[in-house]
């Protein structure tokens, strides 16, 4: 990630293909399925691409709370939380321990409060 042109986009891709990988959903899941999704990362392309604001507000953040999902994708987000630290050290990683229904919850909090904050992913 480090030897990328852009390593937060790079890391960014990462992050999602983390996503992705979901052992509960898909009981079979081998190593090679692993291995061949992160071989894409690099060509992923989003949908939506809205990284370019994210980064942005990254930078100018006061500070930036990183939730995962999950222990198993923090393997991925941590290259993520890097990038992102090195464009604002002011940075929280936390994974989420919260049921759904309590996460939701959460979220509707975190959406009130956007005109503080900018808040991606809820």
């Amino acid at each position: 990630i480090a030897a990328a042109d852009d390593p937060f986009q790079l890391a960014l891709r990462y992050a999602a293909a983390g996503n992705l990988i979901d052992f509960g959903a898909k009981n079979e899941f081998t190593r090679d399925d692993v291995t061949e999704l992160l071989d894409k990362v690099p060509s992923i392309e989003f949908a939506v691409d809205d990284s370019a604001d994210l980064t942005e507000s990254v930078r100018h953040a006061k500070s930036v709370m990183y939730l995962g999902d999950n222990c198993g994708e923090i393997v991925l987000d941590k290259a993520l939380i890097g990038e992102i630290r090195r464009e604002n050290p002011d940075v929280d990683g936390k994974v989420r321990a919260l049921a759904v229904q309590r996460f939701g919850e959460r979220a509707r909090f975190f959406r009130e409060r956007r005109s503080q904050h900018r808040v991606y992913g809820l």
